[in-house]
């Protein structure tokens, strides 16, 4: 093994089996080798994304039972200790998880931050169980949830909360 930095953007959280994923990820690392990835922290503190989701849900009249936090998805990653346990079962170490905020610009306007979200994130994944058919629907309810946040010159951005991540491998 000689990588020296293994990365991601927003792509781990979706392993199907995060520790072996992981495990096998830290072979290409040298001893001492880092890796560095961001994700999405606590749903709660991820406007951008519930926001337009809870919009969606309710012009559809769906009240989803609660979501398995550990299934692979945008938020699997979430809850700190887990990801820890996670990242040292894997067999890294000097593990750091910093917080890190940032506002997510969602469209120019309330219709494009709309059209954007059934496109993009869990409000697209909502749409495609809901059909084509529900699209119109969607947007124009998701367009309303957001026209209240929307900046003087009509753009739409909310808040983003996420994990930045660095852990070394341990040496073989």
């Amino acid at each position: 093994a000689d990588t020296d930095l293994l990365f991601s953007r927003f792509g781990v959280m979706f392993f199907a089996q995060p520790v072996s994923a992981l495990r096998h990820l830290r072979t290409a690392l040298r001893a001492q080798g880092r890796l560095v990835f961001v994700c999405w922290r606590v749903p709660r503190d991820n406007a951008w994304a519930m926001t337009p989701l809870a919009a969606a849900r309710k012009a559809m009249g769906v009240t989803p039972p609660p979501p398995d936090p550990h299934a692979p998805g945008p938020f699997a990653f979430a809850d700190e200790a887990r990801l820890r346990a996670i990242l040292a079962d894997a067999g890294f170490e000097n593990i750091s998880l910093q917080r890190f905020d940032a506002t997510v610009r969602l469209g120019a306007s309330p219709r494009q931050a709309a059209e954007n979200a059934v496109r993009v994130g869990p409000t697209s994944r909502f749409v495609r169980e809901m059909g084509p058919a529900s699209v119109p629907t969607i947007i124009d309810a998701v367009e309303k949830a957001l026209a209240p946040f929307s900046s003087p010159d009509g753009h739409v951005s909310l808040n983003g909360s996420t994990w930045l991540v660095t852990a070394s491998s341990s040496p073989v």
